[in-house]
């Protein structure tokens, strides 16, 4: 995982959309892992990625990013708050982009956010 983390995180940058949108999936299901690795080396590289692919001007990458996100979120909780201005700079900036469907998972990823840093 130690070389693989790194080289999806890579493919989030791919001109292929699919690729974007499956490489947002699959790094979600190492969330659990990337969180308890130092955070210079893979937490906060997907992070920035992820939250570049929220912009990302395809629905479907948008929506899987999203998704990615929000799982990453779960996993991290209160280990986001050095990055929250940063986070939700780019979660506001969303809503001027996203329509009515990604609008809804959207909502999801800023209320998950909101359960796991609680109060800070």
């Amino acid at each position: 995982l130690r070389e693989l983390i790194p080289c999806l995180i890579g493919c989030l940058s791919d001109k292929k959309a699919l690729v974007r949108a499956i490489t947002c999936w699959t790094l979600s299901r190492y969330a659990h892992w990337v969180v308890s690795q130092p955070h210079e080396l893979y937490l906060k590289p997907l992070m920035t990625e992820l939250l570049k692919r929220i912009l990302d001007p395809n629905k479907r990458v948008q929506e899987a990013a999203c998704s990615a996100f929000a799982t990453l979120e779960e996993e991290a909780c209160t280990e986001l708050v050095p990055y929250l201005g940063y986070i939700l700079e780019t979660l506001v900036f969303a809503f001027s982009k996203y329509q009515h469907k990604n609008l809804l998972i959207l909502y999801d990823a800023i209320g998950t956010l909101a359960d796991s840093v609680g109060h800070h």
